[in-house]
């Protein structure tokens, strides 16, 4: 992509800021926390020991800072990227030029707010929000910022949690 078809997605993605994407639905399921915390090899009973989460003052199992489950149902080209730290389908489906420019897009920082314990069993509502665009120039040129905001709530609508993460390109 040369750079006048970036500046000229850009300034088309400029125009989505404060706009809240569709939200999703994410289940917390049992099955899902044991792969993530045997993935980030966290081995505290917490997240897996029934009977050890019950003496614990969470009463129960919860699912490890970071973990919100997955979407649940289908949703095409869904998939955490490792390198980004998000759901990268829900950006490239619902802002028009972001699949383009996410082709060279590197992950940047990943900051995430906890209100409230997450369970297996929990269905949270999701949804994310482009809260910004810097274009800066780095040692390898020019290069554009995209902050997201993701925002986690329970069945009563009460915030659980927040993510907010950032997507580099050049």
């Amino acid at each position: 992509m040369d750079k006048a078809e970036k500046t000229a997605i850009v300034e088309q993605l400029r125009k989505k800021i404060g706009v809240i994407l569709e939200p999703m639905l994410f289940e917390v399921e049992r099955g899902a926390i044991k792969r993530f915390v045997e993935a980030v090899e966290d081995d505290n009973p917490l997240y897996w020991d029934d009977e050890y989460a019950r003496k614990t003052r969470y009463g129960g199992v919860v699912a490890p800072p970071g973990f919100f489950g997955l979407p649940l149902g289908d949703v095409p080209g869904a998939e955490i990227n490792p390198d980004m730290g998000i759901l990268v389908a829900p950006l490239a489906q619902n802002l028009p030029g972001m699949a383009d420019i996410m082709e060279s897009a590197v992950g940047g920082t990943y900051e995430a707010e906890y209100y409230r314990c997450v369970r297996p069993g929990d269905v949270l509502l999701t949804y994310y929000e482009l809260v910004d665009i810097v274009e800066k120039e780095g040692k390898l040129g020019p290069m554009v910022i995209f902050v997201f905001q993701q925002t986690f709530k329970n069945r009563i609508n009460r915030l659980v949690g927040r993510v907010r993460a950032t997507l580099i390109t050049y």
